[in-house]
């Protein structure tokens, strides 16, 4: 997947979007079923609640919530959407702090290592790749999804997202965008 973020593949914008939906959505739903390790086939299943507190259920729902909203910030981020750092920058915020919870838990609890060691896991994970976007300017990711754009748009662009609430740097943006389709067009239909 993360190859699609580096390397131009058809449709690979619209494929890392919908895996970035769907993981999200996994999380958001079934974030208690990933951490107590219930697969779905049993969340019917009283028996494969019985070894597990309600305080573990609703930490990893709302560990599941945490890291979907992390998942959608670093979506929002790299798709170069409105609002994309202030979401990321929720979810991390989230994200620290269901890390330091986690590592306190572990540390204290024998029972529930497993449980915890798989909390701290993910967060990590998806915690890093936040952190990355976080500190990577946006235009860089414009500049590697668009390496082959003209110049025109790319400085059109970069002028845009340097200054999102200007009206005139984004209409100029658009412009430039709209005819390099026309030229992408034109030479298609030669």
């Amino acid at each position: 997947m993360l190859l699609i973020l580096v390397f131009p593949v058809p449709f690979g914008l619209e494929l890392f979007t919908l895996s970035m939906l769907l993981l999200s959505l996994c999380y958001f739903f079934g974030g208690f079923l990933l951490f107590n390790s219930i697969g779905l086939k049993n969340i019917g299943n009283r028996k494969a609640y019985e070894g597990v507190k309600s305080m573990r259920i609703i930490g990893s729902v709302l560990t599941g919530f945490v890291l979907s909203v992390l998942v959608i910030g670093i979506l929002f981020v790299y798709m170069l959407w409105p609002f994309g750092y202030a979401n990321l920058q929720t979810g991390l915020i989230m994200t620290g702090i269901v890390l330091i919870v986690s590592i306190m838990k572990n540390g204290s609890t024998t029972n529930d290592a497993s449980f915890y060691k798989r909390m701290i896991l993910r967060v990590c994970i998806i915690g890093a790749v936040g952190m990355i976007l976080r500190i990577i300017p946006a235009e860089t990711f414009f500049e590697a999804r668009c390496s082959n754009c003209p110049e025109s748009y790319i400085e059109a662009q970069k002028a845009s997202i340097k200054d999102p609430t200007n009206k005139e740097l984004a209409d100029k943006a658009d412009k430039e965008r709209m005819k390099m389709i026309k030229g992408k067009e034109e030479s298609q239909n030669d």
